[in-house]
């Protein structure tokens, strides 16, 4: 892997935080549509000195895992390799947000450890490193987080996705500061990007956003937000039906264009999955829309390639 904030952003002056992005080892150049793909996918982490490297089961942040298990939970592995030059104060692993392991470094410029974190639901992990501050640096870093889901079930609380919501919001005031962009289209369409992703994490953040009509017949018509989401290569879509009827599933882009017809038929009532793969469309905002006889019920999901 290549760790890199040269894809046409030159570096920030002395002070300013800096975003690493992770990308596929490569010949060449790296562009800004290198950064961008990466940095929206959560393969990054932001730094005031030192260098993070984590891992989960040796999965880089960005990436989804799943898992199934028999009693509810499930133990994985957590990796951290942490460097900087004056010295490394301690290192927390984050579960949904909370601390969840923790360990002094001893102001050791580098620190090797690996922790084994039992989890009890879909959780998303991520690792804070504090280091000695120097100059200009606090030398503190914080990684992006990797999405675990136990049992195929929602990964994001109300609680969490506020969390996300004011990351996204940091993120945006930190690049905005520093504003090394090569263009001003560049920084347009990052802003753009990170805001998509403060809609999702929004309708999330919302504890009505299952999107629900009551029928007058003995059932419910819902539609249950997407899990994962967001995603980067297939989705789970689950509604629910109060009687036989007629329904159509359909996935449009923010510009009301049909990407998708995921199903059109006669279904019997109850609840309902589809097991969902997006191709060729790009990274964004998406609104899955269910039609019956009832209404019609929308969701937002984020599509990440």
């Amino acid at each position: 892997m290549n760790m890199t904030t040269d894809a046409g952003l030159p570096s920030p002056p002395p002070g300013k935080v800096r975003s690493y992005v992770y990308v596929p080892a490569q010949t060449g150049a790296l562009s800004y549509d290198d950064w961008i793909n990466e940095s929206v996918r959560g393969r990054s982490f932001a730094s005031s000195g030192a260098v993070l490297f984590f891992t989960v089961n040796g999965y880089l942040p960005g990436t989804e895992i799943s898992l199934n298990s028999a009693d509810g939970t499930a133990t994985v592995t957590v990796g951290v390799d942490a460097r900087w030059m004056h010295g490394i104060n301690n290192i927390s692993i984050m579960v949904n947000g909370k601390q969840a392991a923790y360990m002094f470094g001893n102001y050791q410029e580098k620190v090797v450890s690996s922790w084994d974190i039992k989890l009890t639901e879909s959780s998303w992990i991520s690792a804070k490193v504090e280091g000695k501050p120097f100059d200009y640096y606090n030398g503190d870093a914080h990684s992006g987080p990797v999405y675990v889901t136990l049992n195929n079930k929602p990964i994001n609380s109300p609680e969490d996705a506020e969390y996300f919501i004011d990351w996204i919001d940091k993120h945006i005031a930190l690049l905005d500061s520093i504003d090394q962009f090569g263009t001003e289209a560049h920084k347009q369409r990052t802003f753009t990007l990170y805001r998509e992703g403060q809609d999702v994490f929004r309708t999330l953040a919302d504890t009505t956003s299952i999107a629900m009509v009551e029928s007058k017949s003995a059932g419910r018509f819902v539609l249950f937000p997407n899990v994962p989401n967001p995603f980067n290569s297939s989705t789970l879509i689950s509604f629910e039906l109060p009687e036989h009827c007629h329904v159509s599933l359909e996935i449009y882009n923010v510009l009301g264009q049909q990407v998708k017809k995921v199903f059109t038929g006669k279904l019997d009532r109850g609840t309902h999955k589809f097991q969902v793969h997006l191709e060729d469309v790009g990274t964004g905002v998406y609104f899955l829309r269910l039609t019956a006889p009832q209404g019609e019920l929308t969701q937002r999901m984020l599509y990440i390639r």
